[in-house]
Order: structure tokens, then C-alpha cells, then sequence
């Protein structure tokens, strides 16, 4: 068996904390995702109930795009970022 010297034991005990810090952090990131995941279905689910509300023949003032295709849109584009 090796002695350890007190400068590697604190080394040790120094990595050990990182690795701690690292794997928090890394938790704290994931749990981010997770919640922009979850927001970002909602809002898909969101926009898609909206269209209901909106007349199929509406345009947004001075655009050349029905509401529904830029709803659609967004929510293609939504979709992508979740897969």
C-alpha cells in the first residue's frame, strides 16, 4: 500500500469537488432543457388551439401569407427543435 502525501490527497479531494460541482451543474442544465422542452410543447399545443380562433381567409396587415401558414410555421419550426 502507498502512502499518500497530503498534497495529493488534497488533489484528490480537489477533483472529487469538481467532479461534484461539474455533475451540479451539469443537473442544473439538464433541468433547463427539460423545462424549454416542456414550455416549447406547449406552445405548439397552444398555437395549434389558436387557429381555431382564427378565420382561415385572415391575413396579417400588409403581408402576403395567411395567419395559418405563419402559425403553421412556427410550429414546424418548433417541432424541429424538439426532435
Amino acid at each position: 500500500m502507498t502512502d499518500k502525501t497530503e498534497v495529493q490527497i488534497k488533489a484528490e479531494m480537489d477533483a472529487v469537488k469538481a467532479m461534484h460541482n461539474a455533475k451540479s451543474n451539469m443537473n442544473k442544465a439538464l433541468n433547463r432543457i427539460k423545462t424549454l422542452e416542456d414550455n416549447l410543447g406547449y406552445l405548439i399545443n397552444t398555437a395549434r388551439k389558436m387557429k381555431d380562433y382564427v378565420p382561415k381567409q385572415a391575413y396579417m396587415y400588409g403581408g402576403n401569407e395567411s395567419l395559418h401558414k405563419i402559425i403553421d410555421d412556427a410550429i414546424a419550426d418548433a417541432q424541429k427543435v424538439l426532435q
